[in-house]
């Protein structure tokens, strides 16, 4: 998140976009990396945390990335981000119909 946001233009005495990337990399056992984009932080996130679905789903919504969330033939817009109520409450909730 560190390196995400210092990659969209946020600024850090901590450290650096390339540093927080490469403290995941290293705890992984894999090369460093320099000049690391919005999108290379991206992919990092999604090869780090690939089986968490739901932290990739917010994120592609948050960006905007709806083509990244389509599969099996199924397309997703930015008119499907919300999910319906569940039947229950709309039924206990009239007002939720609304």
């Amino acid at each position: 998140m560190h390196a995400e946001a210092l990659t969209r233009g946020a600024s850090s005495p901590a450290m650096t976009a390339d540093q927080a990337v490469n403290l995941v990399r290293d705890r992984a056992g894999l090369t460093p990396v320099s000049g690391v984009t919005a999108q290379q932080v991206m992919d990092e996130k999604l090869a780090e945390l690939a089986m968490e679905w739901g932290i990739r789903y917010y994120d592609m919504v948050r960006l905007e990335q709806y083509n990244a969330l389509n599969y099996e033939g199924r397309t997703f817009t930015a008119a499907d981000i919300y999910l319906p109520y569940p039947q229950n409450q709309l039924d206990q909730f009239p007002v939720l119909r609304d």
